[in-house]
């Protein structure tokens, strides 16, 4: 659940104080957050691959 939806549920002033109370709970947030960044990147980096493999055994005509 979104920090800021936390904060403004249970009436914080910031959410930066429901970080402080809640934030050690949330460990699992960052790696999931990693884990879908760096499956993002290995797409691109595969995508970027096949596109200059494709471009180098095209013959020029």
């Amino acid at each position: 659940m979104p920090l800021a939806l936390v904060s403004k549920t249970l009436r914080h002033a910031t959410s930066g104080i429901t970080a402080d109370l809640y934030g050690h709970l949330t460990t699992e947030a960052p790696l999931a957050a990693a884990d879908s960044l760096g499956n993002v990147l290995d797409a691109a980096a595969a995508e970027l691959a096949n596109k200059r493999a494709t471009r180098c055994t095209t013959k020029r005509p």
